[in-house]
């Protein structure tokens, strides 16, 4: 993280990386809710590359999905878009 903002003003710069640890800690609600978006987004990314490829192996990232988030909004948008992709709408 440190390479990423060196190029910043100091001051955004120390913000970016304290929201950076405070997301890698998960020390706040939203940090955890972030944490889930992202594994849905990576569970949303196993989908289209099976739409690619459905010989690919991808049932771990449906798995890690299934496991790790709590939130039920996102828990709905998920069986949402499992649901989409089961029945070939797009």
């Amino acid at each position: 993280m440190a390479d990423l903002v060196k190029d910043l003003a100091p001051g955004l710069a120390s913000e970016i990386e304290s929201l950076w640890a405070e997301y890698e800690a998960q020390r706040t609600p939203e940090a955890r809710f972030v944490k889930q978006a992202d594994r849905l987004e990576t569970y949303l990314q196993s989908r289209e590359y099976l739409e690619e490829d459905d010989a690919r192996p991808m049932a771990s990232f449906a798995a890690e999905v299934t496991d790790s988030i709590p939130d039920p909004g996102l828990r709905q948008l998920r069986d949402a878009i499992t649901a989409l992709t089961k029945s070939g709408d797009k």
